[in-house]
């Protein structure tokens, strides 16, 4: 049978204390997707980077990922089935695209900003396949249309598509070369519950009609569960069950996958805890037929006369499918992105026509927390020195006290002291990154915070740990928008809750009443798309 086969995988980085991946071991088989979830950190990214031998330099690696059927014309027979760590890099350039492809966390940042994604993918086929311009337009439309994008899209720049729309186009991508094995690590965090559905649905019958094998690495357990039949669970760099998706979720044996499904289970059950925060008559923000177009003719409406406001104390989340206009909307709360029209108050502050020092003051109050973890954060800085610079730049100073912060902060954040010191380029999962930003968001203890899509790369019980530390500065006084597009999370993480479809808002109730109560066709369908565990025991 034609699989890649890992056998006694360990990895352990330059400076680490501990082993990335410990004596790990796992089929990929072709015609299958094979699922590997795990809490933050616990070493999937690094098991799936080091078969193509992707791991930075000087990583330490030992044990074997084989894979068998390779063409004669790069092996000889004896050779079939060989390892892959012991190929040359002319050998393992063959391989890569062809055989195994790549869809890696963080692909938002994967496309090179001075070409069009037409170009970068257009770059791959003629490299890989010898594909003249014109062949590679039709096939560039067919991989656009299979992931949901209008081909058009395919002529932009990266910096002029959402994170959901470069997270579709990078799996277009991978998919370039019609590889064996691809390997998916977090494929669908920036997306909507549709896009999704959508997309897990075409990767899943290209497995099936290409006898493609797609390892699929995820936080989601929900989500790997129901498109995986074999199913592996990691916990501090080790494999702790791996079997039959059903087996594992009817009737996990160790004790770190019965606690994934339960608090799978348990999560989309629970009451949001902000009800009975009480808001006073203070408007921390409020938009006012607020419009912002892109293109050359304005022709793109991000956001189409959007009104809205929240009081001080209060708690609003903000749900919709990539493109929709959520960053959008809550960077021009900020003054980030200037209106085509209408206005946008911030604490009473006409922020776009206020002087520069004024804004300066007036996001000093707030906090941000990006969508992309991987291109906010400064790399070269330390850890610890990443969540203390907003302080250093605000206070000009206090260093001890402000390093005490953001020392406080990471334990909270669950940030052990062992990666205080490590620089955030080399150290850090997805996961760890996005609690970083949000430590570096709430060391200035703002009264505004805005989170876009604070949790998308955290397994359920460390988004559950995230959703404490908010909420226990909500509690203080702090207001909050969290834009998600999991209306679960949204019902969870606030009172109130709005959704927006091409730029406009299209529902608004209380964040309790949505699951229920919702009216509009998009809103219904985005709680028909939402991935769940249903505990049979």
């Amino acid at each position: 049978m034609n699989m890649i086969k890992i056998n006694d995988l360990s990895v352990t980085y330059p400076n680490a204390p501990r082993k990335a991946v410990n004596s790990a071991s796992l089929v990929i088989r072709k015609g299958t997707v094979t699922g590997l979830v795990g809490e933050s950190g616990s070493g999937k990214s690094t098991l799936l980077m080091s078969i193509p031998k992707l791991l930075p330099k000087g990583t330490m690696t030992s044990g074997s990922a084989e894979i068998s059927s390779i063409p004669s014309s790069m092996c000889s027979a004896e050779e079939a089935n060989i390892n892959i760590f012991d190929l040359a890099d002319d050998h393992l350039r063959k391989i890569r695209w062809k055989k195994i492809s790549i869809v890696p966390q963080g692909s938002m940042n994967s496309f090179n900003p001075t070409m069009t994604i037409f170009s970068g993918i257009y770059e791959v086929m003629s490299v890989h396949l010898g594909m003249k311009k014109y062949e590679a337009k039709k096939r560039i439309n067919e991989l656009f249309e299979s992931v949901g994008l209008d081909p058009k899209l395919a002529f932009r720049y990266p910096h002029e598509l959402s994170g959901g729309q470069k997270q579709r186009a990078a799996i277009a991508t991978a998919l370039a070369c019609d590889p064996d094995y691809l390997l998916a690590d977090e494929p669908t965090t920036a997306l909507d519950v549709i896009t999704q559905k959508e997309v897990l649905e075409t990767l899943v019958t290209l497995v099936k009609q290409r006898n493609m094998g797609m390892l699929l690495v995820t936080h989601d357990l929900p989500l790997a569960a129901s498109v995986s039949e074999v199913l592996a669970v990691m916990q501090y760099g080790e494999i702790v069950e791996s079997g039959e998706v059903r087996k594992i979720i009817s009737a996990p044996t160790h004790r770190h996958t019965v606690d994934l499904v339960n608090c799978s289970v348990n999560f989309t059950g629970q009451e949001g805890f902000y009800v009975n925060v009480k808001e006073d008559e203070h408007k921390v923000f409020e938009t006012k037929g607020l419009c912002v177009n892109y293109g050359k003719n304005e022709e793109i409406k991000a956001v189409n006369k959007v009104s809205i406001s929240m009081k001080k104390g209060g708690t609003l989340s903000i749900v919709g499918e990539s493109g929709s206009g959520k960053t959008t909307l809550i960077r021009s709360i900020l003054g980030l992105v200037h209106p085509s029209e209408g206005d946008t108050e911030l604490f009473g502050n006409k922020i776009n026509k206020a002087p520069d020092m004024k804004k300066i003051e007036l996001r000093r109050r707030c906090g941000y927390v990006p969508q992309d973890p991987y291109g906010s954060l400064p790399p070269t800085l330390t850890v610890l020195q990443a969540v203390t610079e907003p302080w250093m730049i605000v206070r000009k100073g206090a260093h001890k006290e402000g390093e005490e912060r953001a020392k406080a902060l990471l334990e909270e954040l669950k940030i052990g002291s062992e990666l205080w010191n490590n620089r955030v380029k080399y150290s850090l999962s997805g996961g760890q990154r996005q609690r970083v930003c949000i430590a570096r968001a709430l060391i200035l203890e703002p009264e505004l915070l805005l989170c876009d899509e604070p949790t998308a790369m955290q397994d359920v019980s460390t988004r559950g740990e995230i959703l404490s530390v908010l909420k226990n500065r909500v509690e203080k006084g702090m207001s909050m928008v969290f834009v998600t597009h999991d209306l679960h999370l949204a019902r969870y993480a606030s009172d109130k809750c709005v959704v927006l479809w091409r730029g406009e808002i299209v529902e608004s109730l209380k964040s309790a009443d949505i699951m229920k109560n919702a009216s509009h066709q998009y809103t219904k369908s985005l709680i028909g798309a939402l991935p769940e565990i249903k505990n049979e025991n």
